[in-house]
C-alpha cells in the first residue's frame, strides 16, 4: 500500500501519520464489509487532516478525536438496533457513546490549548497514550458491535422460527382439512352406496 502524504509545512513524520491513520481506519468501517480498507484509510486520513495538525502531538489528538467521534456514532447505531427488552445493554452502549464524546471533547480542548501554548517538548506524538486511548475506544466499539450483531442474529432466528412455525401451522391445518374432506368423501361414498 502506498504511503499517505502529509500536510505541507508541518513537522509530521509521514510514517507516524501512516501508523495513526492505519490505527483509526477500522473505526470508519461499520463491520459490514461495505467499505474496503483503502476507503476506510482514505476517510480516516481526510478526517485527521481536516484538523490541520502541524506536529506529532496535534496529529495524535486529531486522530484520537476522529476515532472517538466515529466510535460514538457507531455505538449509537448499535444501540438503535438492539431490541428494547435489552435495556441494560442499550444503556451501557449509550453510556459508551457519551464517554467517547467526552473523550473527544477533552482531546479537542487539549489540541486547542496546545496550539495556543506551543510549549517546547509537547509536540511529539505520544505512542503510549495514543495506544491506550485507541484500546479503550476499541473495547467500547467491540462491545457495541458484538451486541448489535447478536441482536441481529437473534432477530433473524426468531423470524425464521416464526416462519417455520407458521408453515407447520399451515401444514397442520391443511392436513386437518384434507382429513375432514376424506372423511366427508368416505361418508358421502357410504351414503350413496346404500
Amino acid at each position: 500500500m502506498p504511503r499517505l502524504s502529509h500536510t505541507p509545512n508541518s513537522d509530521i513524520v509521514p510514517h507516524v501519520l501512516d501508523r495513526a491513520v492505519a490505527r483509526i481506519a477500522p473505526f470508519f468501517s461499520d463491520g459490514s464489509a461495505q467499505f474496503t480498507e483503502a476507503q476506510s484509510r482514505k476517510a480516516a486520513l481526510h478526517a485527521v487532516l481536516s484538523f490541520g495538525p502541524s506536529n506529532g502531538k496535534e496529529l495524535q489528538l486529531a486522530a484520537q478525536m476522529c476515532a472517538q467521534e466515529i466510535a460514538a456514532l457507531d455505538c449509537l447505531r448499535c444501540a438503535a438496533v438492539i431490541p428494547g427488552n435489552q435495556v441494560e445493554t442499550v444503556l451501557r452502549i449509550q453510556e459508551y457513546a457519551l464517554k467517547l464524546n467526552a473523550m473527544s471533547m477533552k482531546a479537542q480542548k487539549a489540541l486547542d490549548a496546545g496550539r495556543h501554548a506551543a510549549r517546547a517538548g509537547t509536540t511529539a506524538f505520544d505512542e503510549a497514550e495514543f495506544t491506550q486511548q485507541m484500546s479503550r475506544v476499541q473495547e467500547m466499539v467491540t462491545f457495541a458491535r458484538t451486541r448489535a450483531e447478536a441482536a441481529r442474529i437473534a432477530q433473524e432466528l426468531e423470524a425464521a422460527s416464526a416462519a417455520a412455525t407458521g408453515e407447520a401451522d399451515t401444514r397442520r391445518k391443511a392436513e386437518k382439512a384434507w382429513a375432514e374432506d376424506l372423511q366427508n368423501v368416505a361418508a358421502w361414498t357410504q351414503q350413496t352406496q346404500h
